[in-house]
């Protein structure tokens, strides 16, 4: 079997999705209940830990305390979307289930891409819903008790687009499209982890993601220093001013950083797909060596 088959991949999503049925139930369920708790709480810190910053940079506190629980909720969000995405091809962690797995009648493409699209459902789009249905339970349930007006905080989430217009960005389609570019990333590097790791794919792959984090965000911070302190050398600015270091930081929404950001990491997407379906298919090729191997004995 050469030629792809829409037939078979089909069938082989639907399989997965119903042999997992109850397992995907309970974790959708799991996600919306933290989302519920964890908004409460970020809503309750909101209105207690950033008083004095909201007063600093003038924003409303309605809006700092969403901007705090909506942080936490897309925490929780985002973690579980990294460790469901590099559970990818979890049906091969043991060698029984690895053979049975690619011993299936199906081509590499079809036997691939059909677990791609299942964990693309299951571990981007399934926390994306569980995360906001439980946002807007939690705004209807509090407007109903009487606590929160829902109207007022559905306005807020959506016509401020989580405050971004806090930032004074120029172009705001740039951050945007950053988002979209760094989701589009996330999936295709999970999976690319979860294919080459056969252990604890979540953990290497976290570590890994974060330790560049950290290195991408040093290196931000040693240059916007360079221009904070070149602008005090050149007395451009006085040292100790909030307002020209905020103007000073505001270059980067002059430099299109948010837009060539987002333009490079979706460039490395299609790379770590390309290098996903190439490992998979090493392991194809391994079993089918491994087991004429065995047959021979």
């Amino acid at each position: 079997m050469k030629q792809f088959s829409f037939n078979r991949f089909r069938q082989l999503l639907l399989s997965y999705l119903a042999d997992n049925k109850k397992r995907l139930m309970i974790l959708g369920g799991g996600l919306f209940a933290a989302t519920i708790v964890l908004f409460t709480v970020g809503m309750l810190a909101g209105a207690t830990a950033t008083v004095g910053k909201a007063n600093v940079i003038g924003i409303d506190m309605k809006v700092m305390r969403l901007i705090t629980a909506i942080g936490y909720a897309n925490n929780v969000a985002g973690i579980a979307t990294m460790v469901i995405l590099s559970r990818v091809f979890a049906n091969m962690e043991q060698r029984s289930g690895e053979i049975q797995f690619l011993m299936l009648p199906a081509t590499t493409m079809e036997k691939w891409l059909s677990r791609v699209a299942y964990i693309v459902l299951v571990g981007w789009l399934m926390p994306v819903v569980a995360t906001y249905a439980g946002i807007l339970t939690w705004t209807g349930v509090a407007s109903l008790l009487g606590f929160e007006d829902g109207a007022t905080l559905l306005r807020i989430m959506f016509d401020n687009a989580y405050a971004l217009d806090m930032m004074h960005i120029s172009y705001p389609g740039s951050l945007v499209f950053l988002t979209f570019a760094f989701a589009i990333f996330e999936v295709a590097y999970f999976i690319y982890c979860g294919t080459v790791f056969r252990h604890n794919a979540w953990l290497k792959g976290m570590a890994i993601f974060f330790g560049v984090v950290m290195v991408l965000a040093f290196a931000f911070g040693v240059w916007m220093g360079y221009h904070v302190v070149t602008a005090v050398t050149n007395g451009s600015t006085q040292a100790g001013s909030a307002q020209d270091v905020m103007e000073l930081v505001s270059l980067t929404r002059h430099s299109a950083l948010f837009l060539w950001s987002g333009i490079g990491t979706l460039a490395l997407a299609p790379l770590f797909f390309v290098l996903s379906y190439r490992s998979f298919r090493k392991r194809q090729l391994e079993t089918r060596k491994y087991n004429i191997i065995t047959l021979q004995k």
